[in-house]
């Protein structure tokens, strides 16, 4: 159940972009929007949204999140954020 939230990637000779796993909802990313731009310290950033890219459901967050100037790439894929099983 540890899996990271947060991967730094090498995208070229001495840049490093933070890629930041989000869901998928407006209100969850704006969320996380404020305080990952607190932590980004003004580098642009990569974010992945989880859920289906065939949904449109699921890619409707794309469009709003390229609106911030921070935000340098945004993408929907099939990643589990969650995997508990609750029991009682």
């Amino acid at each position: 159940m540890s899996s990271p939230i947060v991967s730094f990637t090498n995208r070229g000779a001495n840049t490093t972009t933070p890629t930041f796993v989000l869901p998928s909802g407006i209100g969850d990313t704006m969320w996380a929007l404020l305080k990952i731009k607190a932590i980004a310290s003004h580098r642009p950033i990569d974010i992945v949204l989880s859920g289906d890219p065939r949904r449109e459901v699921d890619r409707r967050t794309v469009p709003f999140l390229k609106r911030m100037p921070f935000v340098r790439e945004a993408t929907v894929l099939d990643v589990k954020l969650w995997n508990h099983t609750l029991r009682i």
